[in-house]
């Protein structure tokens, strides 16, 4: 896998040339034109930079005088086969070139020569049945993550000093253990039997099931974390070995075993020192090309860490970014993120000053100041040494010890222009209220936001600084506009904040209509007692409505189906629910009948079964149920009575003897 920077003015061939590439595994960061292109160059780690040339100029052309020798190693154009033709003919500074349509085995070819062999894939299942050798080649928590994403059976096998512990995964979730010893010892439970042994032992010691297999799969997550990443620990995941039938999955999934078990064995402090020595190692991603991200199972600031990462150079600016910030949960994304085989972080290396400028000597272009590609090429080449001019006289003074102030504005402005290319307008504007929702409350929120960058605050500052200030205000600007531009979506946020605010639930017609469709195919899912699909799709439709109260009934059946909760949560979270008609209420209370009677308690069941009678008079089921018992007590009644007379009769005729 590649990281790619795409730059094309036509937006239909830009969005098609990203899917292809990304289909292949790539990770792709799309630009419109060469200014912001050659920015986001020099401050990210894109392994090579994609641009289109034609007979009339593009992006291609200034980008290679721009980039200078960077271009000849880095630089690839993408044009018509007459194009190449005059670069083969006049030696362009590149360091290649390519046809379009994009023909896919010469994009391979010259990323294999360009960029070199990335290493092991770590993807699909060929790797996977290849996994045997040291845990410092194959650590544990890949493996488990690697057989999740594929959704895989076998059993993960580590050996160490002797000792051989298993996992057993059917269809990506661990289904059986051996050997793993004081997985329940925090809980006061020793021993390291099977999975179902280990429960059997925890009930014995007063715990409920359900709290038993959670724990299990946190000392799961605990123990994949702690194994030697040492040659001496053997690694095999053995496909023709499969779990034995019946059984249940832990109730976590591999990834959420994994981030439970690095913030046990991990906490975030820990995590923060480590990382920050490391805040100049280069960032090097790696997107899973072997499953689609809804098959990934990561925390919603790890995905989004993801995503930054195709931006950024080095770990310090990926903590820093709008990643999420240097809060806890963002050291312990990253920590998953890298055990997890997402990131990896070169310390081998160090940015040269052609890939990154130095941030003193960054220049930065107004984008409004000239129009066509050629114009703005000559920019950079006419205004070079002047905007160098301008830079290195706040630099010496910084240097010097005159103006420390300065540096420290500039580094703050940067940082503010960094968060400020990828955060969210919403976000941006702190929009929580129905009344900052509408058309005042942004333009309250932007004059709030920007009085800090407003360009006359800076108007005795270097060119520099201006430029920083100013390009601060206009992301600003921009931020405000973008929210203004479309009325519906605000009308929309405005709806369901207020909603909020009132203690309901807003949806849309369209998110209404998605939560219709999920539901009905929950309900198929039901009938065939497909639970885990059961549960993805109750997620789904609760996501989207959480009023649906159908949808909150069958994730209570399909937790139960696939034994991740007991009896008693059962029937306390059914108690919990609010049908929205007398059916539903009826249905709930039956189903409710159904768990007490397999759990031994008739009383309560039939208990249950009236009161579903009398929410719906009509509900044959829970009606059946009670015909059923009244005929049993009606048989047995009529035994008793008729061996009370034979007994009668019995002593009668006796003393007539």
């Amino acid at each position: 896998m590649a990281r790619l920077l795409l730059v094309d003015p036509d937006k239909g061939r830009r969005v098609t040339l990203t899917r292809q590439l990304r289909q292949h595994g790539h990770a792709v960061v799309d630009m419109e034109g060469p200014i912001e292109a050659l920015e986001t160059f020099r401050r990210s780690r894109a392994e090579l930079v994609l641009a289109t040339v034609d007979e009339l100029g593009g992006p291609g052309r200034p980008l290679a005088r721009a980039m200078g020798e960077d271009a000849r190693a880095r630089l690839v154009w993408l044009g018509a086969p007459s194009v190449h033709a005059e670069v083969r003919r006049d030696g362009a500074p590149i360091a290649g070139f390519l046809p379009l349509p994009l023909p896919e085995a010469a994009l391979e070819g010259l990323l294999q020569r360009l960029v070199g062999d990335p290493g092991p894939r770590w993807s699909g299942h060929d790797f996977l049945h290849a996994v045997e050798g040291g845990a410092d080649r194959f650590p544990v928590p890949r493996v488990l993550y690697l057989a999740h994403r594929l959704s895989a059976d076998g059993r993960l096998s580590v050996t160490h000093g002797g000792d051989t512990m298993s996992v057993d995964m059917r269809a990506g979730k661990v289904v059986g253990l051996s050997g793993i010893v004081g997985l329940l010892a925090s809980h006061g439970v020793e021993g390291s039997g099977s999975l179902e042994e280990l429960v059997s032992a925890a009930m014995a010691a007063g715990h409920p099931p359900d709290k038993a297999l959670t724990w299990l799969a946190e000392g799961v997550g605990c123990w994949c974390v702690g194994v030697p990443r040492l040659p001496a620990s053997t690694v095999a995941f053995q496909v023709e070995i499969t779990a034995a039938g019946g059984g249940f999955p832990l109730p976590l999934s591999v990834p959420q075993m994994i981030a439970r078990g690095l913030k046990a064995v991990r906490p975030a402090d820990t995590v923060r020192v480590e990382l920050a020595r490391r805040r100049t190692a280069l960032v090097r991603i790696k997107l899973p090309d072997d499953a689609p991200e809804s098959r990934w199972g990561l925390p919603p600031a790890a995905l989004r860490m993801v995503r930054e990462a195709t931006r950024v150079r080095t770990l310090g600016e990926l903590l820093g970014s709008g990643a999420g910030g240097e809060r806890p949960e963002t050291w312990e994304a990253a920590d998953l993120l890298i055990h997890l085989g997402f990131i990896d972080l070169d310390e081998s290396e160090r940015p040269s000053l052609l890939e990154i400028p130095d941030e003193d000597a960054t220049t930065f272009i107004p984008e409004d100041d000239l129009s066509d590609y050629e114009s703005r090429a000559l920019f950079f080449e006419e205004d070079e040494d002047s905007e160098k001019d301008e830079a290195e006289a706040p630099k010496a003074q910084v240097n010097s010890g005159e103006d420390d102030q300065l540096a420290e504005k500039r580094h703050r402005l940067q940082s503010t222009l960094m968060r400020l290319k990828h955060i969210d307008p919403i976000e941006l504007f702190v929009i929580e209220t129905s009344e900052q929702a509408e058309r005042e409350g942004v333009e309250v929120a932007f004059r709030k936001v920007s009085a800090n960058y407003h360009p006359d605050r800076y108007a005795k500052d270097t060119a520099e600084i201006r430029g920083l200030a100013s390009e601060c205000f206009g992301r600003i600007a921009d931020a405000r506009d973008q929210i203004l531009a479309d009325p519906a979506a605000l009308e929309l946020l405005h709806l369901k904040l207020k909603a909020a605010e009132s203690g309901e639930h807003f949806i849309s017609a369209s998110e209404a209509e998605q939560a219709h469709t999920a539901l009905k195919e929950l309900k198929r899912a039901a009938q065939r007692r497909e639970w885990q699909l059961c549960l993805e799709l109750a997620a789904r439709v609760l996501t989207l409505d959480p009023d649906r109260w159908e949808a909150a009934f069958i994730q209570v059946q399909a937790r139960y189906g696939a034994r991740l909760i007991g009896p008693s949560q059962v029937v306390t979270e059914l108690d919990a629910l609010e049908p929205s008609n007398k059916r539903g209420r009826a249905q709930i209370l039956y189903y409710k009948g159904e768990v007490q009677l397999a759990d031994g308690k008739k009383s309560a069941a039939y208990a249950s079964f009236r009161s579903a009678v009398a929410a719906d008079e009509t509900h044959t089921d829970a009606k059946r149920r009670l015909r059923l018992r009244e005929l049993r007590e009606s048989r047995q009644s009529e035994s008793d009575q008729a061996g009370s007379v034979g007994e009668k009769l019995s002593r009668l005729f006796g003393r007539k003897k």
